[in-house]
């Protein structure tokens, strides 16, 4: 779960630009909910998971939050 954190930290938490595409996240999302959203996006793409650990978490907050 910190993990998941220090990536959205690090993107400025609620508007990152990404290879051109950019993930909105609503205010109010817990941590919590951040880690569930990685999790299930992992568990519904198994094909990505040879990809980085920040790119993964981006990939799922963009799925679940585009702008």
């Amino acid at each position: 779960m910190m993990y998941v954190v220090g990536v959205l930290d690090r993107d400025n938490g609620t508007q990152y630009s990404w290879t051109g595409f950019k993930y909105c996240i609503p205010d109010g999302v817990t941590q919590g909910q951040a880690a569930d959203i990685v999790v299930r996006y992992l568990e519904d793409n198994p094909s990505d998971r040879h990809f980085s650990a920040a790119y993964l978490v981006r990939a799922a907050f963009l799925k679940a939050y585009p702008c």
